[in-house]
């Protein structure tokens, strides 16, 4: 499994997880070729609703840590997506 495998997020949108999104789907087209890239999920205004709601419930915990700690967090995205380069090159 890669970082990127279509089987978890294909035709879907994350929001606290890989979720069917309430807007349906939409094709991703490469531009030069016409290619069909991906079918990746349509987020409608209830999502959005949604994910904003969760957002703001979370914000004061984000905001009650500490800078080194937060720091932290981000370098461990920046390690994932560094370990996973290859996939978005």
């Amino acid at each position: 499994m890669t970082l990127l495998d279509g089987a978890d997020w294909n035709s879907k949108i994350f929001s606290n997880g890989w979720i069917t999104a309430q807007g349906g789907t939409v094709q991703t087209i490469e531009p030069a070729t016409g290619d069909v890239l991906a079918e990746i999920g349509l987020a409608n205004k209830g999502d959005v609703a949604e994910a904003a709601q969760r957002a703001r419930a979370a914000q004061p915990e984000w905001a009650a840590t500490i800078g080194p700690e937060r720091a932290a967090l981000m370098r461990q995205a920046a390690r994932v997506l560094e370990d996973n380069r290859a996939e978005f090159e």
